[in-house]
């Protein structure tokens, strides 16, 4: 069943309910819906927004008779070419309204609910957020049950997009491997705006690494350049010495923006060369040289992920629900998959 507009009689979904079908819309039901274990609406999204039901999203009302939910249905997530994850939007939690029982509704069936399914489109999606998408049944002002969406922060990084995005996964994909074995950490090549995956061009990334030069005053001049992306997923710390014993005394935090700690100049040039790339210049006095002429500097990344050597290991498998469990046993081998790691644990693997 599917479209947009009012259906009067009762209606029982048993396969697959799209409301608004191709484009998103509005479905009412004047007289009862009820979705059996069998069931699957496939909800939309268009853009980055919580607003506009019915022209940004899909929605569901039910005005008269009854509503139920039986265990098992489930609700499948479509997101449009307007919807960016790694958009601003998407750090903090966010809740669409799916289905909006009307006040003459004689119950609400409860509060069972639709269990999150498939979650396609949208662009620099990871499926490791899978989790952060849950449906509640929240109390209206009527007391009716309405089913809501739910968009929970915390367990995501533009780390986590940006490396499932160079087609890297398991032990690959954490921010100290070298996939590509050209000296430079995922983290560092996540910062500078490297290719990690040899699998595509451009993947020595080498060229990318600071350049140090001297000016007419003897001064260090440690330049690189930031992807504005990894800005708030990252720590980046400089480190200076004379002779190239580095310590945390002679060191500081590089920050969004220009910045000067115990002599040392930081000067971040934001959106140069392009909108997503800041230059810094970090400039050591001669003065630090401490009476050997020399200078020497170097950069320190990391980065939050919340992919642990577990979870990345656990997303290569493709393994989905209840299966990815640590103490979950999906092949029936006598081995969790915690136990597992390191062999294949899938059937169909």
């Amino acid at each position: 069943m599917g479209g947009s507009g009012t259906l009067g009689g009762t209606a029982t979904i048993q396969g697959i309910h799209a409301p608004g079908s191709n484009a998103v819309g509005i479905q009412t039901l004047a007289n009862s819906l009820a979705y059996t274990s069998t069931s699957r609406l496939q909800w939309q999204l268009t853009d980055n927004v919580t607003g506009g039901r019915g022209t940004n999203y899909d929605g569901v009302d039910v005005t008269g008779g009854t509503f139920s939910i039986t265990d098992g249905a489930t609700i499948d997530l479509s997101f449009g070419g307007g919807v960016d994850f790694l958009n601003p939007f998407w750090n903090s939690s966010q809740s669409w309204k799916v289905v909006d029982l009307g006040i003459d509704l004689a119950n609400t069936g409860g509060i069972n609910h639709f269990e999150v399914g498939s979650i396609s489109g949208g662009a620099n999606w990871n499926p490791l957020w899978s989790n952060q998408f849950s449906i509640t049944r929240v109390a209206d002002a009527t007391g009716k049950n309405d089913v809501v969406l739910n968009w929970i922060t915390g367990s995501a990084s533009a780390y986590d997009t940006w490396i499932a995005g160079r087609s890297l996964s398991g032990e690959s994909a954490l921010p100290g491997a070298d996939p590509d074995g050209d000296g430079l950490a995922n983290s560092l090549e996540f910062v500078l705006g490297g290719e990690p995956n040899s699998a595509n061009p451009g993947s020595n990334s080498q060229a990318l690494l600071p350049v140090a030069n001297r000016n007419a005053g003897g001064d260090l001049l440690f330049t690189f350049r930031r992807k504005i992306l990894s800005i708030n997923t990252s720590t980046l710390t400089f480190q200076w010495s004379a002779d190239l014993t580095f310590s945390d005394a002679l060191s500081l935090n590089i920050g969004a923006s220009s910045s000067v700690s115990d002599g040392v100049a930081v000067t971040v040039n934001q959106g140069l060369p392009d909108s997503s790339t800041d230059t810094i210049i970090i400039t050591v006095p001669f003065g630090k040289a401490a009476g050997t002429g020399r200078l020497f500097g170097r950069l320190g990344v990391t980065v939050s992920s919340t992919a642990s050597a577990y979870d990345s290991w656990n997303s290569s498998k493709n393994l989905t629900g209840p299966d990815t469990q640590a103490d979950a046993d999906p092949d029936r081998d006598g081995l969790s998959n915690a136990l597992s790691k390191g062999s294949v644990p899938t059937h169909n693997n």
